[in-house]
């Protein structure tokens, strides 16, 4: 989502990125191909084409920020300090001995879990030369950072039993939620924030399922058409020990199943 915030103001309108309407998709299905893993950055293929919407109404959800249901809505808002520094998010060992233990044990007690595994975590910054760039690209910065993302999407939920069948071999009768967590790495964050959309404005004639191939790694996005019915949020001020958890998935019938959102932590829950 490409705006610094304004915090006078209660509703912003932005520009943000969705699929293209065509009719090729009916009956081709969008992917994103990267390379191989003999020659990762050869060449790209891609079917897949955005419209820029502008004008598109995002609320600031600051002063009701605690009324989001990860249940309900898609995501929820938590307080978390951790004792990372903002150079540890660099470093793969503090990251998998450090962070991934402390949200581990975050999540099982907040979720009432009984397993959480993180699987990944990347870190996003905008350099200042940034301009708008389309959701399929996959520059890094110098610091091999990614870029903020322009475009609304759905996780992959490709292959999640596989995924965690690996992590629990015994997934009789439990239920399965795998999801995001969002925090900035520096407080009071006004400039690309995070914007969330309330699962329920969301119809399954909106989503397209999409194919992302690369090196080592085979996996999809669910990527959307535009609609004026959808709910965007964003929470202006972010702090550090504020995170946004979102889903991508949840095996549980009846509850919200997953959200659209312009990452960091991604991580699987195991519950009875």
């Amino acid at each position: 989502m490409s705006f610094i915030t304004d915090n006078k103001s209660r509703t912003l309108f932005v520009s943000l990125g969705f699929l293209a309407d065509l009719k090729r998709y009916l009956t081709e299905k969008p992917y994103f191909l990267k390379g191989t893993k003999d020659r990762p950055d050869d060449f790209t293929l891609t079917n897949i084409l955005t419209d820029l919407y502008t004008n598109v109404p995002v609320i600031n959800a600051r002063g009701f920020e605690d009324t989001f249901l990860l249940d309900t809505h898609g995501f929820q808002l938590f307080r978390h300090s951790t004792s990372m520094s903002n150079d540890d998010f660099d470093n793969d060992d503090k990251l998998e001995q450090v962070y991934f233990s402390e949200m581990e044990t975050f999540l099982t007690t907040k979720l009432k879990a009984q397993s959480v595994r993180v699987m990944q975590s990347s870190v996003r910054e905008r350099p200042e030369e940034f301009e708008n760039v389309s959701h399929d690209q996959r520059s890094k910065t110098q610091r091999g950072h990614k870029l903020p993302l322009t475009g609304l999407h759905i996780g992959s939920r490709l292959n999640i039993f596989v995924i965690s069948r690996n992590v629990w071999t015994d997934q009789h009768q439990i239920r399965l939620n795998k999801g995001l967590i969002w925090r900035p790495l520096r407080s009071n964050l006004r400039d690309w924030p995070l914007v969330l959309c309330d699962a329920r404005s969301v119809a399954e004639d909106d989503k397209v399922e999409a194919d992302l191939i690369y090196p080592g790694f085979q996996g999809e996005n669910i990527f959307l058409y535009f609609s004026p019915h959808y709910k965007l949020y964003f929470l202006d001020e972010q702090a550090r020990d504020e995170i946004w958890l979102f889903k991508q998935f949840d095996s549980e019938p009846g509850v919200a199943q997953s959200k659209a959102y312009n990452s960091r932590v991604m991580y699987f829950t195991k519950q009875s």
